[in-house]
């Protein structure tokens, strides 16, 4: 699944990022690295993303690029 289908509040891993998200590696989202989504904006987009301990707001179609998987409990 991509982070722009993740459900919000659970823990996921980055598997792979598209071609198109390379610019996203520059803030933490590399492959093996734990991501969480916090919210959304009113509108639906941005979208808070937790990463490494910082809180970054990203477009929803930059997280398209993002394969994840869920962290298994």
């Amino acid at each position: 699944m991509t982070l722009a289908d993740a459900p919000f509040q659970t823990v996921l891993t980055i598997q792979s990022l598209a071609p198109e998200g390379a610019d996203l590696l520059h803030l933490g989202f590399v492959p093996g690295a734990q991501v969480r989504l916090v919210r959304t904006a009113p509108l639906g987009d941005p979208v808070e993303v937790e990463i490494a301990g910082a809180r970054l707001a990203i477009r929803k179609d930059a997280l398209g690029a993002v394969e994840v998987v869920e962290v298994s409990k």
